[in-house]
């Protein structure tokens, strides 16, 4: 039992902060800012339910979180084994509610929905923060509705997150982004170098991220004479896909101009070695990656996709592309060459993630809100 339990909580309200898993992404990440603020404003006592394990989750315990792990998925093929893995934890969620008797129920995702009607049901306030796009809610659209209907409260990570519960559900929702902190990770030089222009990438490598049309951009760069190279950071889900994408950099001789730097466990080193981030996903709903960028004075290239818009104000913060465009974006590389104004873009943007999207923001709308509902209770 963690060492939080010694802490006068009597007069706290218990949250219950839900998660499907507890790898370094998105919203697991944002999971374990929250739970800390929460537990800083001595509001709240915080208890954390894991779906898998993870790096997260190993911290949240070091750092004197009570917090539960439950395996949902197995790997085993057999349908029985699977069935009864996830009968399991159902029945370890529900000894949980039972024991923690939550004030109010925090469920970072549409995945668990699980876990989001079993609260309901027993009777305990949820809220849920949607962070998924159309490309992936759409396949949990049965899954949305139910629990669009059920919970107290209804929380997006962006405007467009909004737009597709609305679309899907007809229920409308507060946009909350996933903020980060406002410290810088990396002191490196904050310009591009007139010498060789070094760009990268920081995601999974899969379709969706769009890594190829990078590679294609690339091409197309040195064979009009930039000298630019490309380090691409992320773990590898698709395994054909990586296939791909390494053969497009052997087949073109791109090899001493593209590196694959894996999964990597800090973004500090990832951002001293480049200038500019490109991301080329064809659907993100609020890609935190672009705060970071902001924050360490990078220059941001995206595409215009999902809730990308609401971060990047093309020309003025960064630039955007078309998603699929290897030519637009090589446009973008040629203008970022002869720009004079890079500094300026760079504070706009320093600002601009500073005034919206640092994590204290999200935090503070988030515990009104949590505090409303456990008082309401």
């Amino acid at each position: 039992m963690s060492t939080l339990k010694n802490f006068e909580i009597n007069d706290k309200s218990t949250v219950l902060l839900v998660s499907n898993e507890g790898t370094l992404t998105g919203a697991p990440l944002f999971l374990e800012r929250l739970a800390t603020g929460l537990a800083k404003s001595q509001n709240f006592y915080v208890v954390v339910f894991f779906s898998a394990g993870g790096p997260i989750v190993s911290r949240m315990k070091k750092n004197g979180f009570e917090t539960y792990v439950s395996i949902k998925r197995t790997a085993s093929p057999w349908k029985l084994v699977a069935l009864f893995c996830r009968i399991s934890h159902y029945i370890k969620f529900v000894k949980v509610l039972w024991h923690v008797k939550p004030s109010v129920v925090y469920s970072n995702t549409i995945v668990n929905c699980g876990e989001t009607v079993l609260s309901r049901i027993l009777g305990f306030p949820t809220v849920l923060h949607m962070h998924e796009g159309m490309n992936f809610a759409s396949k949990l659209k049965i899954k949305l509705v139910i629990q669009a209907s059920l919970c107290i409260d209804i929380l997006v990570g962006s405007k467009y997150a909004g737009r597709v519960l609305h679309a899907l559900t007809g229920h409308e929702a507060t946009v909350v982004p996933i903020g980060i902190s406002g410290a810088r990770v990396s002191n490196a030089s904050c310009l591009p170098s007139p010498l060789i222009l070094r760009l990268g990438i920081l995601g999974t490598l899969d379709e969706n991220k769009g890594q190829l049309i990078a590679l294609k951009a690339l091409a197309l760069a040195i064979s009009e004479g930039m000298n630019i190279q490309l380090f691409i950071a992320g773990s590898e889900v698709d395994k054909n896909y990586s296939l791909k994408l390494r053969d497009f950099v052997v087949t073109n001789n791109l090899e001493n101009n593209v590196f694959f730097l894996g999964r990597i466990e800090g973004i500090d080193s990832f951002f001293r070695s480049i200038d500019v981030l490109v991301m080329c996903s064809y659907d993100e709903v609020f890609p935190t990656v672009i705060l970071e960028a902001m924050r360490e004075r990078k220059l941001v290239v995206a595409t215009r996709v999902g809730g990308i818009p609401e971060i990047i104000d093309h020309g003025s913060t960064g630039f955007l592309y078309e998603a699929g465009n290897e030519y637009e974006l090589l446009e973008c590389l040629k203008y970022i060459s002869v720009r004079d104004d890079i500094p300026d873009i760079l504070e706009r943007a320093r600002l601009n993630f500073i005034n919206s999207y640092e994590i204290s923001n999200s935090i503070s709308v988030i515990s009104r809100k949590l505090l409303l509902i456990s008082k309401r209770k």
